[in-house]
């Protein structure tokens, strides 16, 4: 027998277990239960669920015992109400105890309780699935506004270059790959990744990742955004293999090569910068894992995006992704197949469909053949006949609604059908005609990598590795290949480019002392790169030859400790024929500043030049007025942009280092202590020349020629680069807060020292030729002025302060403040450059409390200022607001 307080017990037990969702639902009283009963509302809920009936004569009893026949009863009840309507874990362990309390009784009653503990074990299992279940997840929305307050124009007035102009836009990175269209951009880059662990030793997630960008490739806004999802299966431990990690999808953690020389792991720069990505991440499939503990593996298979450098705005070329919102130099992907058409478009001959409009009328029309854009046209109408220009030239009189048939119809061409203003009345007969497209589906060539890198960890020399690298990017076209091995346009070109490149390369790092406090270890990696840029045409006749090229570079290195700092000093030496990825390539043809180059990289910008001062000069010695004068000329008086070739960009371009290139570098890091004044210094230094001499200038006026003496501006020296930077980071405590600053400088100075002086005669880029008009008007055909085309030495000087101030708490205030000062003199002897960049950026960053996210206002300003050439000047203002939200 039990107690009444054991009853109510058991009542209050059964009220937690069986109302999961806390409701009390009301229901007829018991009469001998009144309101003022603690147990009231409990009994109350257990009535109105089926579980106490009471007693016939509608009382409850609260005050006698309860037999265990009774309590059989109500678990019994209990237990028919839970496998009803379900519930959690804890609340079946509770009327499981029950259960076992009274398990006599319940067989006497015939109560079937397996299938409630069959519930408890399934529920364990989807307790145990659910923990393994994991969500991680990054959205990061921005809104970004850029005013383009100035338009630069050039020395005569007229617009500015707009590859000249992509170098002004740029910030303090000088990146002039960063989109710098004015506007308001709404745009996303978000990452989510959905996991789960299946027991201790394997674990599947796949990463899915959501962009959307305003400007840029194959992104628009509202109008393109690109969802790329993964999968990862990870096994901690398969034989001697541990950490076995296969990927499928983009492979974004790709190891690079011991210093980046044989290879270096894309990086896909839209993140979290929100530019365009001009080295995205591969898409494929790769493995990785360790062998035995000391063997590092990873393998890789993926296809390329080709991306290239968009160049429409010098040539008209369309934007591939059909909105026209891409800039020069911006980089692209373009589409991957598309029609090709055979011939002559229709066949050579127009087309013409007839249409009669049946009795409800006829308001559009589909069109049999895809018709060019521009050439469709009404070319007759109940009997009257109109030409292209939608003038009736005979036949019956237009009248009725065929009298403006002409000019009333709107073509689609998406839909490729024709659609009236006003339905055409039934009866009406209409012919249509069109030029139509004749092609047939065609597949641009795709490219693929093959990744493999093995490093052996040396067990007896801990902290020593021996690397391999094997890299090999290809193009493969799935189309029959040209029987003759090669193909020529209507333009004379070849039209087929499909490059192969193999890299092979060896590393390692040897620490010289175990013990020793100085911890020196010596590095270096060797790699050789075989390089073919169009493998089809290996027989084709001059100058469609392909010749194979063979490129081997060397880099190495010591690092060592210096007192409580850390120095390291490297050596480089990278043939200029070494080249590990794809050179780069427009989409349509090269800026006419730039035109001549062909190099396998784009190299860096180092300010802009300007042919003013000379043709000032010219002027003045020919005695050049009215329209002889060069100064005023828009073609011929020009800024045009200086180069680095030590810096290397490009969207397949693998390697850390810049081909054609052999010097030192040094960098020293250090903590400092002055008083109680604690800082970090650093400095650094590098002096590199090239391999081999060469000069732009000498591309720019000799095109691809050979050093011969109809072309004596090939350079003779090599041109050098001598580079010091010095920085350092600190805190102070200012207002009782913690400030950190950083403070760093760079001057950085380019030269060749070849004063060889030529006759000058202006460079007209559009033609890429001399200007034949000056030549003829010069006395004796011969210039009065010399210039040394392949002079150089210009420098850089450049600051950069930082400081970060914590307002409150969650509030943080950033600012940083760039300048950059530009001079010398670039291919004339002579200064024609002083010019300044100033950055200004303001950032306020809120973070949420108790959460991962965090509002970023960001204002910056970009300015630019040129001695020589004040039309050039241009002031821009931007605003960021980023939203960032991670769980």
């Amino acid at each position: 027998m039990l107690t009444r307080f054991a009853r109510f017990a058991y009542a209050t037990t059964l009220l937690i277990a069986l109302l999961a969702d806390g409701a009390i639902v009301r229901a007829d009283p018991l009469s001998d239960v009144n309101g003022s009963n603690w147990a009231y509302q409990a009994i109350q809920s257990l009535s109105a669920d089926g579980i106490v009936e009471g007693y016939p004569d509608g009382t409850f009893r609260g005050d006698r015992p309860m037999s265990r026949q009774e309590m059989a009863v109500l678990v019994a009840r209990a237990v028919a109400h839970v496998q009803a309507d379900g519930a959690s874990k804890a609340d079946i362990q509770k009327v499981q105890r029950l259960i076992d309390a009274l398990k006599d009784e319940l067989d006497g009653l015939g109560v079937r309780t397996t299938n409630l503990e069959e519930s408890l074990q399934t529920l364990d299992a989807r307790t145990r699935a659910a923990q393994a279940i994991s969500v991680h997840a990054d959205f990061r929305p921005n809104f970004s506004q850029r005013q383009d307050a100035v338009t630069p124009h050039t020395i005569s007035g007229g617009p500015a270059d707009p590859f000249v102009t992509t170098f002004l836009q740029t910030d303090w990175s000088n990146n002039f790959f960063d989109p710098s269209m004015s506007g308001v951009q709404l745009r996303y880059n978000d990452n989510i990744t959905l996991g789960y662990r299946a027991g201790d030793n394997l674990q599947i997630t796949i990463p899915i990742r959501i962009l959307s960008y305003q400007y840029g490739g194959p992104f628009g806004q509202q109008e393109h955004f690109g969802i790329e999802p993964g999968i990862d299966v990870s096994i901690a431990k398969l034989g001697t293999i541990t950490n076995l990690t296969a990927h499928f999808g983009e492979l974004d953690y790709m190891p690079s090569s011991l210093t980046g020389l044989a290879f270096r792991a894309p990086d896909n720069a839209e993140n979290p910068s929100y530019g365009a990505p001009l080295q995205p991440y591969l898409k494929g499939l790769s493995f990785s894992g360790r062998l035995n503990g000391t063997t590092d593996i990873f393998f890789s298979a993926a296809r390329v995006d080709p991306t290239l450098l968009y160049s429409s705005n010098a040539t008209g070329l369309l934007d591939p992704s059909g909105y026209g919102t891409n800039t020069i130099l911006f980089p692209v992907t373009p589409p991957q197949g598309g029609y090709l058409q055979i011939g002559a478009p229709g066949g050579g001959a127009s087309l013409s469909q007839n249409f009669t409009a049946g009795g409800s009328g006829l308001q559009q029309v589909s069109l049999n053949s895809k018709a060019i854009l521009g050439t469709v046209y009404i070319s007759s109408c109940d009997g009257t006949l109109f030409n292209s220009a939608g003038q009736a030239t005979g036949g019956a009189p237009a009248s009725g609604i065929c009298a403006g048939i002409a000019n009333s119809f709107t073509f689609n061409d998406a839909y490729n059908s024709v659609t009236f203003a006003s339905p055409l009345p039934p009866g009406t007969r209409l012919t249509v005609q069109y030029t139509g497209v004749t092609g047939t589906n065609n597949t641009a060539p795709q490219r693929y990598m093959i990744t493999g890198r093995v490093v052996q960890q040396l067990r007896s020399l801990p902290g020593g590795s021996i690397g391999l690298t094997y890299n090999r990017i290809f193009d493969y076209d799935d189309s029959q290949a040209p029987s003759a091995g090669f193909a020529l346009g209507s333009n004379g070109a070849y039209t087929e480019n499909l490059i192969s490149d193999t890299v092979f390369g060896l590393d390692f790092q040897l620490p010289l002392a175990l013990r020793s406090a100085m911890l020196p270890t010596l590095y270096a990696e060797a790699a050789s790169s075989i390089f073919n840029p169009s493998y089809r045409n290996l027989n084709a006749p001059a100058p469609f030859e392909s010749p194979t090229r063979f490129g081997s570079a060397l880099v190495a290195g010591f690092r060592f400790r210096l007192g409580l700092g850390h120095a390291q000093v490297q050596y480089q030496s990278v043939g200029a024929n070494y080249i590990s990825g794809a050179p780069f390539r427009y989409y349509g043809n090269a800026p006419n500043l730039f035109a001549y180059y062909q190099g396998a990289f784009f190299p860096g910008f180092f300010g802009l030049a300007n042919n003013l001062r000379i043709n000032q000069q010219l002027d003045a010695a020919a005695n050049f007025s009215g329209g002889l004068r060069t100064a005023t000329n828009s073609a011929l008086t020009y800024a045009y942009p200086i180069f680095d070739p030590f810096q290397a960009y490009g969207p397949n371009d693998y390697s850390a280092f810049v081909p054609n290139t052999q010097g030192i570098s040094a960098n020293l890091s250090a903590p400092v202590r002055i008083g109680g004044l604690h800082f970090d210094a650093r400095v650094g230094g590098e002096h590199l020349q090239e391999v081999q001499p060469n000069s732009y200038a000498a591309m720019q006026f000799c095109g691809t020629a050979s050093p011969n003496s109809a072309c004596p501006y090939f350079s003779i020296q090599p041109e050098s680069e001598n580079a010091l930077s010095a920085g350092t980071t600190f805190h102070v405590n200012t207002l009782g807060r913690a400030v950190t600053l950083d403070l760093s400088g760079r001057y950085e100075q380019l030269s060749r020292n070849d004063t060889t002086a030529f006759p000058y005669v202006p460079w007209n880029p559009a033609t890429q030729s001399f200007d034949a008009g000056t030549t003829a008007a010069l006395p004796a055909g011969i210039s009065p002025v010399t210039f040394a085309p392949n002079y150089v030495g210009v420098s850089n000087r450049s600051f950069n302060a930082q400081a970060a101030v914590p307002l409150t708490r969650d509030l943080t205030l950033s600012v940083q403040y760039n300048t950059q000062h530009y001079e010398g003199a670039y291919g004339q002897i002579g200064s024609n450059i002083d010019e300044r960049k100033d950055y200004y950026l303001g950032n306020l960053t809120y973070n949420i409390p108790k959460t991962n996210s965090a509002i970023t206002f960001s204002a910056r300003q970009y300015r630019y200022q040129d001695a020589f050439v004040p039309t050039y000047n241009l002031t821009q203002n931007r605003e960021d607001l980023n939203f960032t939200v991670k769980f």
